[in-house]
């Protein structure tokens, strides 16, 4: 009989803040993972941007690119964070994933970031 991989744990709680040009991206895990994923475990941190000057596009599909891999080290609180720099150009979603050896996490939720815009930052839900 196969042995069954264990499932990679879940990235929960994605929120932020906005200092400058930086946001501080935080999450959580819902359960560390197993000792054999966490040797080479990594968030990936993925980035969809839209020029300021684009008109938004309620529905249309978001596009991610992967801007940073985070070692995973364990945490007493399973809480992680990341600061990257922002451009005054640009709306931002942000989603984040726990890559192991064994296979990918589901995304988290979404954040959007209009960081330097009259229009108000969100949450969004997970697709």
């Amino acid at each position: 009989m196969p042995r069954r991989q264990s499932s990679v744990p879940v990235v929960t709680d994605l929120a932020y803040e906005v200092a400058d040009q930086t946001i501080v991206l935080t999450w959580r895990l819902l359960a560390p993972p197993s000792a054999k994923q966490a040797n080479r475990a990594t968030f990936g941190l993925y980035r969809s941007r839209t020029g300021m000057v684009e008109a938004t596009c309620d529905g249309c599909p978001l596009v991610f690119e992967k801007v940073a891999a985070v070692p995973y080290v364990y945490s007493k609180d399973n809480r992680f964070s990341i600061d990257l720099p922002l451009e005054s150009d640009y709306r931002y979603v942000f989603k984040v994933r726990l890559e192991t050896d064994s296979g990918v996490g589901p995304d988290s939720n979404l954040v959007q970031v209009d960081p330097f815009g009259d229009t108000p930052s969100e949450a969004l839900e997970t697709p």
